[in-house]
């Protein structure tokens, strides 16, 4: 039997996701496909496996070699979203995370947080283009909806680089 899920995710987040993912595991629903907003899902036997996912930042032949690498210790590659990796092991009743020390982790949430440093100046600028439109009027009232929605994701963006310095600062500072 197939489920499918829809679920919002905020990719400073990720730990969330990777921890609902092993919570649906233990449930006895397997991860087969993951997408944007929508998981898809086999049932299976709980808690057969152990779900983390990481951030890429090699493409084409490293990735691949990367992959194999993976795959040599055991780790499933289930799927990608872009640049991210969703992975599985069998479960063999010890935590499965992609990073166990502080300078591979403090290195993936810089990963994250230089595509949400590219894209959230974009995002802002065409925010404050719509809100400059509204402001002279060459917006309709059916344009509003847009024009929040752009300044909602703006904030949304924001949130998550300040999330994201606080936790690389944490780590550096633990670490």
């Amino acid at each position: 039997m197939k489920k499918t899920s829809w679920r919002l995710t905020l990719s400073w987040n990720y730990e969330n996701e990777s921890k609902w993912l092993n919570e649906m595991s233990d449930k006895g629903w397997q991860l087969e496909k993951p997408g944007l907003f929508r998981y898809t899902f086999v049932q299976g036997e709980p808690g057969k496996y152990r779900y983390d996912m990481e951030y890429l930042d090699a493409n084409g032949e490293k990735r691949k070699e990367y992959f194999a690498f993976l795959e040599e210790t055991g780790i499933e590659i289930v799927g990608q979203l872009g640049n991210w990796a969703y992975y599985r092991k069998p479960d063999n009743g010890k935590p499965f995370a992609i990073f166990s020390d502080t300078a591979s982790k403090i290195a993936h949430y810089k990963r994250i947080l230089l595509f949400l440093l590219i894209i959230t100046p974009l995002e802002a600028w065409f925010m404050a283009k719509s809100w400059v439109e509204v402001y002279r009027g060459t917006h309709d009232a059916s344009d509003m909806a847009m024009v929040i929605l752009l300044t909602l994701a703006v904030v949304l963006l924001a949130s998550g680089i300040l999330h994201l310095l606080r936790r690389i600062a944490t780590l550096s500072k633990n670490g």
